[in-house]
């Protein structure tokens, strides 16, 4: 079996123990944990869109056109392969290859703001993702935190003897809707790993899991890309 095939397996596998998970937990319990971890998805998306270039910007931008000015003015120039590797050391040679091309034209311009060019579009666009993967996780690591808390009071709520079977079968229910967004999760680590790693991952990476027909239907809502 191929990388595609086998992912998708695994896909299923997941959205199955989800639903049985959820299942125990019941529908009231599993109300709350779906909408709780949508809503923790949904806002870590949108935390680290937004957040990952103001982060940059404040906390990071100045510290690296400072540190280029001063190779500038000490050396002349700026030693494009040590600064890439430097920074984006963990990338496949074929991007660093590129990034270093790329940085070589603006030197060659020899414009005056040539750091802060630099920074904008050598540096910035390596480090924007790799902050914006952190800051999600972050947040909804955070979020789903609160939403366990609540889910562990309602727990007890499932459990009254009224509720019985229907209970669990609602849940099951739900299970797999909040197992969706388990899924998207994982497919978002998934993009994080191939963002980071480059794509050089032979069994993980765009081409092959081109096949798959999770990462097809999610493929359009990678947040990272």
């Amino acid at each position: 079996m191929n990388a595609a095939i086998v992912f998708d397996l695994v896909m299923l596998a997941l959205l199955l123990v989800v639903a049985f998970a959820y299942a125990r937990r019941g529908f009231a319990a599993g109300l709350v944990q779906f909408v709780g971890n949508l809503a923790s998805l949904i806002g870590a998306l949108v935390l680290s869109q937004e957040a990952s270039p103001l982060l940059f910007e404040q906390f990071f931008q100045s510290g690296f056109v400072t540190s280029i000015q001063n190779t500038i003015s000490a050396e002349g120039t700026v030693n494009i392969q040590s600064t890439i590797e430097k920074y984006a050391g963990f990338l496949p040679e074929s991007i660093k290859e590129s990034l270093t091309a790329s940085a070589a034209g603006l030197l060659d311009s020899g414009a005056p703001d040539l750091a802060v060019k630099l920074v904008d579009e050598v540096i910035a666009p390596l480090l924007t993702p790799i902050i914006a993967i952190v800051l999600f996780f972050v947040a909804f690591a955070l979020c789903k935190l609160l939403v366990s808390l609540l889910v562990a009071v309602l727990t007890n709520v499932n459990r009254i003897p009224l509720m019985g079977s229907v209970n669990r079968f609602f849940g099951f229910l739900m299970g797999l809707l909040a197992g969706t967004v388990d899924l998207y999760l994982v497919l978002c680590a998934v993009w994080a790993v191939i963002v980071i790693t480059g794509g050089s991952i032979e069994f993980l990476n765009d081409q092959a899991l081109a096949g798959s027909i999770a990462y097809s239907v999610f493929g359009k809502f990678n947040p990272f890309y």
